[in-house]
């Protein structure tokens, strides 16, 4: 259901052969998403397959200026697989992926979500995925709030570190 409506609303958008294109290439990633498809995306990069496929989705909707309802079908996917399998979030997967996809949405809201997830479940900043360098490389477009958020809840976890040693 989810997969017919964003191909809608991509063709009413797009009716040039590239936009089917691109309808065509998201429909078949949610429909694997959705219906959970075997799918051997872990070849080389040994990453998550979902991860892959939401970075992949995001991408093609930021290279052809999604609308604001592509942009929020993609993340209600992404936010619901992540409550569906709590242990994706509690990987260096899960939250990288998730910050990953609201940066290159330029979406605050997601971001902001995808941080409290990384901080609740603290994976992310304990196993090394979210790191200055890391949130270096996002986007420069984001809010500056947005920023100001990822490098105060990085100061809070260095903080708790020192603190904690004797």
């Amino acid at each position: 259901m989810l997969q017919y409506q964003i191909s809608r609303r991509l063709l009413k958008k797009q009716v040039n052969y590239e936009g089917a294109l691109y309808a065509r290439k998201l429909n078949t990633i949610l429909f694997q998403m959705l219906y959970r498809k075997s799918v051997d995306l872990t070849s080389e990069t040994g990453k998550d397959p979902v991860s892959i496929l939401l970075l992949d989705i995001s991408h093609l909707a930021q290279s052809y200026g999604c609308c604001e309802h592509i942009k929020g079908d993609i993340l209600t996917v992404l936010f619901n697989h992540s409550n569906q399998n709590e242990e994706w979030f509690q990987t260096r997967e899960g939250p990288c992926c998730a910050l990953e996809v609201a940066s290159i949405l330029q979406d605050r809201g997601a971001f902001m979500t995808a941080l409290r997830y990384a901080a609740a479940h603290r994976a992310a900043f304990d196993r090394g995925g979210i790191t200055p360098a890391w949130l270096a490389k996002l986007p420069e477009d984001l809010p500056d709030v947005v920023d100001e958020a990822a490098r105060d809840i990085l100061e809070k976890k260095s903080n708790r570190q020192v603190s904690s040693l004797p």
